[in-house]
């Protein structure tokens, strides 16, 4: 009686470690019985995960710090008694504006660059 052996990637579908060790002497896909049973697979998505989230979480501070500082620049130009955030800042109207202006291209340049790495990830 011939054995037919299933290949598979995922260690959940096999009853624990000890076995795939044993099966993978014997095996015609003993690499990747041997592969599933030295991985942690789990470990392999939760990072992808984590990579992923991380991206999506600079990408929403980008949009906060774009749409913060974007704001606050038009409002210093309208009204250059109000500087907002920046109204510690010494010397008043002339390093706000540029302060600003700074931080609104760093937003847009951050949001940017978050989206296009978990584009790259595989996130949009």
């Amino acid at each position: 009686m011939e054995s037919k052996w299933y290949c598979t990637t995922r260690s959940e579908t096999l009853a624990s470690a000890a076995i795939l060790r044993m099966l993978a002497a014997s095996s015609p896909c003993s690499a990747a019985i041997r592969h599933t049973a030295s991985a942690r697979p789990d470990r392999g998505r939760a990072a992808h995960r984590a990579r992923a989230m991380k991206y999506d979480v600079l990408q929403v501070l980008g949009m906060v710090t774009m749409v913060v500082c974007a704001q606050a620049l038009v409002r210093i130009l309208v009204d250059n008694g109000d500087r907002g955030l920046l109204d510690g800042l010494p010397g008043g109207f002339l390093p706000a504006l540029p302060a600003y202006a700074v931080l609104t291209a760093v937003g847009v340049l951050l949001t940017g660059w978050a989206h296009s790495r978990a584009k790259a990830v595989g996130r949009r």
